[in-house]
């Protein structure tokens, strides 16, 4: 076990501390002194993390916590905030719109905050498999790189995958 440096300022530090209880029907907050004398800073620092771009586009491939599509908000604004999309693929992306074929399949969209999310394991299986995506050790893939189009009823968004 590590030794603990002494502390070379031995003044007590003290800092009022709010107490919230869990519920929101609480009726009032309580108040307390906390006497930080004995408290050292962890010595971890934080790691650097690798800068990434946002992302136009994440897919999140996990068992534990499911499988969707996250649009981004900047895609979802210049679509027009659709609470449906078709998406179609080539072999460099996809391509995300409001009524792009008469025929294909319409992905209901849920929002969170400003971002959409398509709730679909047959979609995110889909576009694994098609792009090869390896989500080992990782739960998301991000593609930031996105080109938008006019097109018959609307505009739509080109996610490049590849």
């Amino acid at each position: 076990m590590k030794n603990i440096p002494a502390k070379k300022n031995k003044e007590k530090i003290k800092k009022k501390v709010r107490n919230k209880p869990a519920h929101t029907n609480a009726q009032k907050l309580q108040e307390e002194t906390f006497d930080l004398d004995g408290f050292l800073p962890v010595a971890s620092k934080q790691g650097k993390h690798r800068a990434t771009q946002a992302g136009a586009l994440t897919i999140v491939n996990t068992t534990k916590h499911g499988k969707r599509i996250a649009i981004s908000s900047e895609v979802m604004e210049r679509l027009g905030s659709p609470s449906e999309v078709q998406i179609l693929m080539n072999h460099e992306g996809i391509a995300i719109g409001h009524s792009l074929q008469e025929d294909g399949p319409q992905f209901r969209i849920r929002t969170t905050g400003k971002k959409g999310v398509v709730y679909s394991s047959e979609l995110v299986d889909e576009l694994t498999e098609t792009f090869k995506l390896s989500f080992d050790g990782i739960s998301s893939l991000s593609f930031p790189k996105v080109r938008f189009a006019s097109f018959q009823n609307g505009t739509l968004a080109f996610i490049q995958i590849r």
